[in-house]
Order: structure tokens, then C-alpha cells, then sequence
């Protein structure tokens, strides 16, 4: 028995943590270099460092330049000393021990009372089948080879389970644990399999599985004998924020009132960005353009697990809402609610320029005599691109994604030219 029970939590536990070993092994390296790979042109990586990494970057400079002598680490080196400083390996130490003790503790309980409740069932099964053989021989019906029953005693069967304690769940309990269980797994292999798993979502596992038991019991008590398993196992299932987020939901939607966050949300109304990505972001208290421009991309991406290139084109849109409010979106069916499409229109030859700005000057004339205007008028319009365009952060993001086909005429970003239009 104490075999079959070992080998059982083991499983159970390996089932749970291979996801995490996995990617400590190998899906971390691969989820650095989506990262590292992306610095393709190196000569604006000075401003990211001025913007996020300031103090941070001049003391890697220093300890860089006591190992090396007199070298000077390159914006490559220096990008992934700043990617290691946000999301170490080191840091998956403590929250992976915390999971370890939660998650081996809960399923010895689980499997200790899955297989004291098989054991209960064998004996009655094999005593039911005593009785009929009982009754048989009484009848003159003879039996070859009778069933010889020996029950374990209940000391010796706690020590088969030791070192846990002689506790047996309810069904209620284990079903909540059974529900956690399967949502933290499945949660966890879907994060290494896109390569997002960071070491707060350990945090979080944890989380889950132990306030499953609770929360569990304690809806289930408001349901009859017969769905209270049922319920439990539901709810241990069910993600913390999105229990929230539903809660949320329903309870505007029975009182028949609007997403207190519907109205003011700007992350909402961006070019790409559904109602659950608004949610992602939501958790990270980023509900407007600026806070967006703000924030660093690399931080933002590894927290949320959205893709590295998502995050920059949601701080490239940032940018234009910072400088042009709600009239970004109307740029968006134009294909210039992205910083880097209005630095590149910007870029071109004046003829050319000038051709593009005199189309999007009729359509705003058009939106413009609309009452109320729906965007700015078409001479702060041009001023707000010139802007946009000279951006530092614009400029960052042209080099640090640049796959934009310059214009010929360009030797460097700092020469782009820009002209009001009468």
C-alpha cells in the first residue's frame, strides 16, 4: 500500500512542477532571446536607457568595465543585463519551493483520501461477497477456494501514508482540490508552451489551490448534497481574475449599468486591443495612452505575457494618443494611429509627403464638419505629426524595429524633414 501510495504523489506532483522544469531548462533561454533578438539597429538603444534603465545601466556599465578591463558592453549586452535584471532565473526560487510545499501537500491529502476511500470500497465489496458465499454453503451449495478477508488495521494504514497527517477530506474538499488542480496544471503548461511563465504566476498557483478548499465548501453549502461536489470542483476550475472579472460583469449587468471602466478606458479604443487584452492591462492599473508611453515594454511584456511586438505596437499607438486624444482613432482605418507610420510618412520626399497629408486633410474636413467635430482641426493635426515624428521615443522605436523601408534620401533619423503645409 505505501508504495502504490508514494508512487502515486509522486506523480501527481511531477505532473505539476515538469512545466515549470521544463521551462527553467529550456523555454526561459528561448523566451529571452524574443526579446534579445529583437535589437536589430543599435544606435537609439541610448535613449531606452535614459528612459527606463538610467542608474541601472551606468552600474552594469561599471561592474562590465571591472571584468573586461577597458571594454564598453555593447546595447546588445547592455539590453540583456536590463531583460536578466526584470525576470532572473534566481527569482523562481522561492515562489517554486512555496509551490512545491503547497501543491505536495494538497495532493498527498487528495490521493491519502482517494485511496483510503478505494480501500473502504474493497473491503465492502469483498465483504458483500463473503456474505452471498456465506449463505451459499448454508444452502448446500459448495465453493472451492472462499474468499479469506483481512483488513488492514487503521494505525498500520495511517503509517502507510505518513508523513501526512490521518486526515480524509470530504468529497466537497476534494473536489475543490481536484478543480485548483486541474486549472493550475493546465494553466501552467499553456505559460511553457508560450514561453510566458513568469515566477509571480508560481505566486498565484499557490494562491489558487490553497483558497480552493474555502471557497469551495463555502458556495457549496448553498447547494444541495448531491451538486455541492460538483460546484466545488467547478469553482477550485475557475481563475481568480476572471472570477473577478465576472463578478464584475454581473453585477453591472443586473444592475443595468455600464463598465465603470467602459467609459474612460483609452486601452479599450486602440487599434488591436479586445476586451480581454483591456483586461490584462487593467491588472497592471494601465488604463490610458500615457501610462502606456510610460511604461517599459520589455517590463510590460514579460508581466502580461502578451508578445514583445504586441507591447511595442501598443506603445507606438500610445504615443499618438498622447499628442491627438480620440482623433487617434480615427487614423486607425488610415494606417496612422502607429507612431512609426507617421515618422515614416514624415520621412518621405515633400511631393510625396505632401500628397498623403492633402488626402488626410479631406477626410478630416469631412469628419471636422460634423457637429460636434469628431477630431482636431487639419493645421494642429500636421503640427502633432511633426511632433510625433521628432519624438525621442518615436525615434527608439523606428531603429529598434526597423523593418520600415527608409526612404533613400535618408542618411539618419535625426535628419528626417519635416514641413507645415500651408
Amino acid at each position: 500500500m505505501r508504495t502504490f501510495f508514494l508512487f502515486s504523489w509522486m506523480l501527481t506532483v511531477s505532473v505539476a512542477l515538469l512545466p515549470l522544469a521544463y521551462f527553467l531548462v529550456l523555454g526561459w533561454k528561448a523566451r529571452e532571446a524574443e526579446f534579445i533578438d529583437k535589437v536589430r539597429d543599435q544606435t537609439q538603444m541610448e535613449i531606452y536607457f535614459k528612459k527606463f534603465w538610467s542608474e541601472g545601466r551606468a552600474r552594469y556599465q561599471r561592474k562590465y568595465h571591472a571584468r573586461h578591463s577597458s571594454d564598453e558592453a555593447s546595447p546588445h549586452i547592455l539590453f540583456k543585463a536590463r531583460y536578466r535584471k526584470i525576470v532572473s532565473r534566481y527569482y523562481y526560487i522561492l515562489p517554486g519551493f512555496l509551490f512545491v510545499v503547497v501543491v505536495g501537500l494538497l495532493t498527498g491529502l487528495v490521493v491519502a483520501t482517494a485511496i483510503r476511500t478505494g480501500y473502504d470500497h474493497y473491503i465492502e465489496y469483498f465483504a458483500s461477497e463473503a456474505k452471498t458465499e456465506s449463505e451459499a454453503a448454508k444452502a448446500g451449495v459448495v465453493i472451492n477456494n472462499p474468499i479469506a478477508l483481512e483488513r488492514i488495521g487503521i494505525t498500520d494504514l495511517d503509517a502507510d501514508f505518513a508523513p501526512l497527517p490521518p486526515v480524509h477530506l470530504s468529497l466537497s474538499a476534494l473536489s475543490a482540490i481536484a478543480g485548483a488542480y486541474l486549472f493550475m496544471v493546465a494553466q501552467l503548461i499553456q505559460q511553457c508552451r508560450a514561453r510566458t511563465l513568469v515566477y509571480s504566476n508560481l505566486f498565484g498557483a499557490s494562491l489558487r489551490i490553497l483558497v480552493a478548499v474555502p471557497l469551495g465548501l463555502s458556495v457549496s453549502t448553498l447547494a444541495s448534497e448531491a451538486l455541492g461536489p460538483f460546484i466545488s470542483f467547478g469553482l477550485g476550475a475557475f481563475p481568480i481574475t476572471e472570477l473577478r472579472t465576472l463578478v464584475r460583469r454581473l453585477t453591472t449587468t443586473s444592475l443595468k449599468a455600464t463598465d465603470p471602466r467602459a467609459d474612460d478606458d483609452q486601452t479599450v479604443a486602440m487599434l488591436g486591443v479586445t476586451q480581454s487584452v483591456s483586461d490584462v492591462l487593467a491588472e497592471e492599473n494601465i488604463t490610458c495612452a500615457q501610462q502606456l508611453a510610460d511604461i517599459d515594454p520589455v517590463v510590460l511584456a514579460v508581466r502580461t505575457g502578451l508578445s514583445f511586438d504586441y507591447v511595442l505596437f501598443l506603445a507606438a499607438q500610445s504615443l499618438v494618443w498622447c499628442f491627438l486624444g480620440k482623433t487617434a482613432s480615427v487614423l486607425g482605418p488610415l494606417g496612422l494611429a502607429d507612431a512609426r507610420a507617421i515618422w515614416y510618412l514624415m520621412a518621405k520626399p515633400e511631393n510625396e509627403r505632401n500628397e498623403v497629408l492633402a488626402a488626410v486633410d479631406a477626410q478630416f474636413a469631412a469628419l471636422g464638419a460634423q457637429q460636434p467635430p469628431k477630431c482636431i482641426d487639419a493645421v494642429l493635426l500636421r503640427e502633432a505629426f511633426e511632433k510625433i515624428a521628432t519624438d525621442p521615443y518615436t525615434l527608439f522605436l523606428v531603429h529598434f524595429t526597423s523593418d520600415l523601408d527608409k526612404p533613400k534620401h535618408e542618411v539618419s533619423i535625426s535628419n528626417v524633414v519635416v514641413s507645415k503645409a500651408a
